[in-house]
């Protein structure tokens, strides 16, 4: 196990790649930067993000977010305080089956889960008002997702290519205090969509939105 001191404010590219025998790593708050494939190779299977991650991964994509590359990792636990998950943070990550993302989130940065293809379910927290692009692209695993009704953007491709989603609820916010926006392409893909519950306040759906939902 490596526990890393409180000083550290930034944690490099590969950082741990290949440490084969590694299962446990603490990051602790005060961290602000994770680059790519942070854990890749080692045999980390649950990890907690802290709430001052801001920025992580590669920004071009790839197969380069900062936790992917771990083929045990099933679990990964987003710290109480945070308000943003980082993008790329766990793109084609893809054994990862849960995640916790704590109440005090607001938006979902962009691929943040893209190709997570293990990932099973997600609960995204009451408060949350944006989720950026591609955010659970390719999503293969996941069968079913309820947008609370805080939200008020979904960006373009937030959740296409999911095959498994049969069931996409978008929450009705009653007093219509805001309108929400669905981006282009954004369930796009989704061959085993059946059901799709899309409320009043919705006053925008982009090009493309339910494209090859067979």
């Amino acid at each position: 196990s490596v526990t890393i001191p409180g000083n550290v404010t930034s944690i490099g590219d590969c950082a741990f790649g290949g440490c084969k025998a590694l299962e446990e790593l603490t990051i602790p708050e005060g961290v602000k930067k994770l680059g790519y494939k942070i854990i890749a190779d080692t045999y980390i299977e649950k990890i907690k993000i802290p709430s001052t991650v801001v920025t992580s991964g590669w920004e071009y994509g790839g197969d380069n977010g900062a936790l992917a590359g771990d083929g045990v990792l099933t679990e990964v636990e987003f710290a109480e305080g945070m308000t943003r998950i980082p993008a790329y943070v766990c793109e084609n990550a893809s054994s990862i089956e849960k995640v916790v993302i704590p109440s005090t989130v607001t938006s979902i940065g962009s691929s943040a889960f893209d190709g997570c293809g293990g990932l099973k379910g997600v609960s995204l927290p009451d408060g949350l008002t944006k989720i950026e692009d591609s955010a659970f692209n390719n999503c293969d695993s996941l069968t079913s997702i309820t947008v609370p009704k805080s939200v008020t953007s979904i960006g373009a491709y937030a959740f296409s290519n999911c095959a498994s989603l049969k069931n996409a609820v978008i929450e009705a916010n009653g007093k219509k205090l805001f309108e929400t926006t669905m981006g282009n392409y954004a369930f796009s893909g989704c061959t085993n969509l059946t059901s799709v519950t899309i409320p009043g306040n919705v006053t925008s759906i982009g090009n493309n939105a339910f494209n090859n939902c067979n």
